[in-house]
């Protein structure tokens, strides 16, 4: 991860407690050495549910994307372009997670 860069953190199967369940994304900043925040749980939540992407744009809202191929299969390692409707507008370029999600 990259040093004071905005993320979103989300489990597959579980919402965790400190987000909204409109979304169940946690939106942070990493710190000056990446790290992202640390979270205790009053129960186990399954390591491999965790997904961790970068964000991009500003502001609370965000949404992630799946890319697919012609069968409707996700596309893992795809790069794209996502265009930022900052002012000035901003293009953030990526390549897509194993399971086809953009960043965040």
């Amino acid at each position: 991860m990259i040093v004071h860069h905005p993320y979103a953190l989300s489990h597959r199967s579980e919402t965790p407690p400190f987000v909204k369940e409109e979304k169940n994304v946690f939106q942070g900043i990493t710190d000056s050495e990446g790290r992202t925040a640390v979270f205790a749980f009053d129960h186990p939540m399954l390591a491999e549910g965790w997904v961790l992407r970068p964000r991009a744009g500003a502001g609370p809202f965000g949404e992630q994307f799946v890319i697919r191929d012609s069968h409707g299969l996700p596309l893992p390692g795809a790069d794209y372009a996502l265009l930022i409707c900052n002012n000035p507008p901003d293009i953030y370029r990526g390549y897509s997670d194993a399971e086809g999600m953009t960043a965040y």
